[in-house]
């Protein structure tokens, strides 16, 4: 049974890279769903937000036991999930 979420945010696309970012997006979707299938997560939920006067564009929050998302937070997944800036 989950006892902690991590809480994964993100801001709006950068204009002109929406793409980049939908495709990240998906990665990260996918990656999520892998752990979860994998039983290293029991669930998570994603959220898109309208503007509402901050920077935080949507969230994730995976939730499993805490001693799984110590390691899930600690290790490096190998994806790419922020874009290059310029």
């Amino acid at each position: 049974m989950a006892e902690a979420a991590l809480f994964i945010g993100w801001g709006e696309a950068t204009r002109g890279r929406e793409k980049e970012a939908l495709e990240i997006f998906n990665k990260s979707v996918q990656y999520w769903g892998r752990l979860q299938q994998e039983g290293k997560i029991e669930r998570f939920d994603v959220a898109l937000l309208e503007p509402h006067g901050s920077d935080l564009g949507g969230f994730a929050c995976c939730a499993a036991r805490r001693s799984r998302l110590t390691r899930f937070n600690m290790r490096r997944s190998g994806i790419g999930l922020s874009l290059p800036s310029g």
